[in-house]
Parts: structure tokens; sequence; C-alpha cells
């Protein structure tokens, strides 16, 4: 998922939405309403700090990565109860480092917990990600670095820790998206770099994995080297063992203009996934589909208002479907969705405006509660719902 500090500018170019998936185009859909939202379980405000993503442990202890603007700036990893009460906080910064950013966390079916930051080393001028795993108490087991790879996310289980992000590219002057599979012991099993084509940026936002192991990863990428300002919303598929299997992309908007997916979830034998596209109002807005396969499937744009509108997270806990991202109003809010899984119904719908940019970077959700974090320019914020 894409975070704050990485966030595009703003689009200025007036463009039609329409959805491409082979020869068939697809216009923005009308608000969809929804019944109204469930009283919050619980929330918290948290000062000085920017919430990125969170997940769920199998005793219901919802984790949430998170940076902490102090000095030093610092990457955190927060442990709450089901009723809100904080169990623990751990704060990450390499040795050497200036400053660390917490940018989503995962956990293992044995309850482990892994956290993925990204550092700036000035002494060695280069910034650096670090996957460091935790035991559900809080105990650091290991860390592991890497240098010059930008971090965005983590997906864990079949015996296999998956990293997604981007690099400088080798072989030409922009930015491949990258992969790379570690044991839970840290010990790198293979390491992917994908080139949509264009020798242009491609970007991996996101990560989830299948239940017989592959790996699905979604981004946005430059498929066509004559329009190398064309971006469009990627679905790469590798196997367990770092082969790629098939590369899908889709537009949500006309040529020339740059669209994305940001995030993936699993949802029974599909995916839901979610991102933004360029749209008529010389903004963005959101778009959605499931995943079958190497297929996209019911994909939609959304009409979340006028103006900045992304879906930056998305979650699955049963028959129900959820995504977080920015809406616009007088100022940007963040906004939680609730979806029938089989019809993509809105069941509910919270949107939370603090008078500042607001913007619900994570979601997370398990058979009782879901969780969406994120923040404005000052501080971060964790809201919890029943499921």
């Amino acid at each position: 998922m894409r975070h704050w500090e990485t966030l595009r500018g703003k689009v200025t170019a007036g463009v039609a939405a329409a959805l491409w998936m082979g020869t068939s185009l697809i216009g923005p859909t009308a608000a969809r309403a929804g019944a109204p939202a469930p009283a919050e379980d619980w929330h918290t405000i948290l000062v000085d700090e920017q919430e990125n993503n969170a997940a769920f442990g199998s005793d219901g202890t919802l984790y949430v990565a998170a940076t902490y603007y102090g000095t030093p700036k610092v990457a955190k990893l927060h442990a709450y109860d089901p009723m809100g009460g904080e169990k623990w906080t751990k704060t990450y910064l390499p040795k050497d480092a200036r400053a660390s950013n917490g940018f989503d966390v995962a956990v293992a079916p044995d309850d482990s917990v892994y956290l993925l930051a990204y550092s700036y080393i000035p002494a060695k001028k280069y910034f650096e990600i670090s996957l460091v795993k935790y035991t559900p108490n809080g105990k650091m087991l290991w860390a592991k670095n890497q240098k010059n790879i930008n971090p965005y996310a983590l997906a864990v289980g079949n015996g296999a820790v998956v990293v997604v992000g981007n690099r400088g590219a080798i072989a030409h002057t922009g930015k491949d998206a990258w992969v790379r599979s570690y044991t839970p012991k840290g010990v790198v099993s293979w390491t992917k770099t994908i080139d949509a084509g264009a020798k242009k940026n491609d970007v991996a936002w996101d990560v989830a994995l299948a239940g017989d192991g592959t790996i699905n990863v979604v981004g946005e990428a430059t498929p066509n080297a004559a329009r190398p300002k064309d971006q469009s919303g990627a679905l790469w598929r590798l196997s367990p063992a770092g082969v790629l299997k098939s590369s899908t992309y889709a537009k949500g908007s006309v040529a020339g203009s740059y669209d994305a997916w940001t995030g993936i979830a699993r949802t029974g034998t599909r995916f839901i996934v979610g991102g933004d596209v360029n749209d008529t109002n010389g903004g963005s807005s959101p778009w959605e589909a499931m995943v079958s396969g190497s297929k996209f499937v019911m994909p939609a744009v959304l009409d979340w208002g006028v103006g900045y509108a992304r879906i930056w997270g998305v979650a699955a806990a049963g028959p129900t479907l959820f995504e977080t991202g920015t809406a616009p109003g007088a100022t940007d809010d963040a906004r939680l969705v609730a979806l029938d899984a089989a019809t993509r119904a809105v069941n509910w719908t919270v949107t939370l405006d603090t008078g500042d940019d607001d913007a619900g970077f994570g979601v997370a959700a398990n058979g009782s509660q879901v969780a969406m974090v994120g923040g404005n320019r000052f501080d971060g914020f964790i809201y919890v719902y029943p499921v």
C-alpha cells in the first residue's frame, strides 16, 4: 500500500473515466448507499504519529505499524487488546540510521509478528529496508536489512515472508517492481525484479498469498513503450519459487493517465483489489475489482465525490470486504467502506473528518472486528468497529 510520504501529486489534466478490460468500457458508478455504520468498539489518537497498516493476531490482538515524527523519527509497532488496551509498543531504528518509517505489519500462523520499515543511513547516503521479526510478546528475534530498496508491503504464509516494493533498475533508467521471499528465519530464498516492458517506473504496492502458494502482487506499471506516461494497474502472479506466471494490466481511464492498484486481499479463492484512476474532474477516483486467477472480475470506478479520492487498502473477513482510503471534502476525509463479498453492495460507510486532510491508509479485519488506521499532517488514528 502507498503511504503519506509517497503520495503522487494531484492530477490536473481532466480525463474521461472508463475502465478498460479487453474491449469493454465501464463508466463511473453512482455513489453507493448503505446502512448506518455500527458504533465503534474503540479508537485512539496518537500524537505526532502516522499509522500505516495493521494486522490481527489469532487471539484478537491488533498490531499497528506506524511512524513517530519525533527526534529521531522512528518506526513503531503497537499491540492492542480487543478492547483497545495497549499491550506493548516497540520502536525500531537501525544502527547509524537518522530516521525510520514503519510501513507494514503481518502476522504469521504461529503468531510471530513481522514489521516492515524503511530507513535513511546518512553516513552511507542510502535508504534501506528492514524486515524485523517479533514474538507475540514484543521480543525482537532478528532484523534483516537491504539497501537501495523502496519497500511498501509484506505478506506471510505458506512458509514464506514476501516483501514487495521497487528499486532502481540495473538495465535502464527507470524503476522495476521488486519482490523478495524470506524464510521464517530471515534467510533470502529468492529475489525477483519486474519490468513491465517500457523500461519506466514499475511499482509493487501490495501483496497477498493464495492457498496454493501463488504470490499475487499489485501495483502500477508502464507496459507500453510507445506511451511512457500511460500507467496501468498491474497484477503480477508468481509461483512460490519466484517464477513469473502472468502479468495483467488494466486501465481505469484514458490513455496518458496514471492508474494503480494499491491494495489486495484474499477472500476465499478470489481476491479483491482497490486503487485509484484519473477522472474527468481533474482529480482521481477509487476503483475496485475482484481477481480470479489472472483475470479482473466485476471492475468498477467509484464515485466518492469530486477531488482527490482513492482506495489505499483492502481487507476481507468472511462474507464482508473492507476498503479504506481518502474521500474529498472541504478537506480530505478518511473513509472505511464495508461491502458484501458476493455482490459488492455497500453494507455501511464511515467517513472521518478532523478538519485537516485525513486518510485511511490501512485496514485489517478478522471474524470479530475491523480496524482502520491512518492519519493527517499532525496525528495518527486507529478506529475499530465490530464486524
